[in-house]
């Protein structure tokens, strides 16, 4: 009878501490954000500009990306000689894709504005949860040679994305 109790014992000691040990989502963004630079010094980011040049099936392409922290997300592409713009601000977005038949500006379908209003953030896990954003930690995976947290980032139209936070 005293192996039971010993071994119930240990059992349920070995669950504690497994569970004491289990981190959160939150958790892992919070470490993430301090690991990059902490909350306060990202906040004072307003604007990115990123640019990028790539061959694409033997053609060269650009690509300029700029964005307005929280207020507008915009891309022009460039790929043999037609130039692609696409737009998103809070209240939907627009493109320009000479490729797809037309130069004039047309809107983005709502649901495709909805999922991509996540770029409009330079740090997008930064005051996610007063946008009312929602994580989901769904586990680990090897990523790049390393391990990482799988995170569902949730937006509140429901749209959501996936994201790896390097484990170490």
């Amino acid at each position: 009878m005293k192996k039971i109790i010993c071994f119930v014992s240990l059992a349920f000691i070995s669950a504690f501490s497994v569970q004491s040990k289990a981190q959160s989502a939150e958790e892992i963004v919070n470490k993430h954000l301090e690991a990059i630079g902490g909350k306060q010094k990202l906040a004072t980011i307003t604007s990115v500009k990123m640019e990028n040049a790539m061959e694409v099936m033997g053609n060269s392409a650009t690509t300029i990306i700029t964005i307005l922290n929280g207020k507008g997300y915009k891309t022009e592409s460039e790929i043999m000689g037609s130039k692609m713009v696409q737009v998103i601000n809070e209240k939907g977005g627009w493109m320009i894709n000479p490729m797809g038949g037309s130069s004039d500006p047309v809107d983005l379908p709502e649901a495709a504005a909805k999922q991509a209003s996540g770029q409009l953030y330079i740090i997008p896990l930064l005051d996610y949860a007063t946008r009312g954003v929602k994580l989901t930690l769904e586990g680990k995976e090897t990523v790049g040679g390393g391990e990482a947290f799988k995170v569902k980032v949730t937006n509140k139209d429901g749209a959501d994305v996936t994201m790896y936070i390097d484990a170490s």
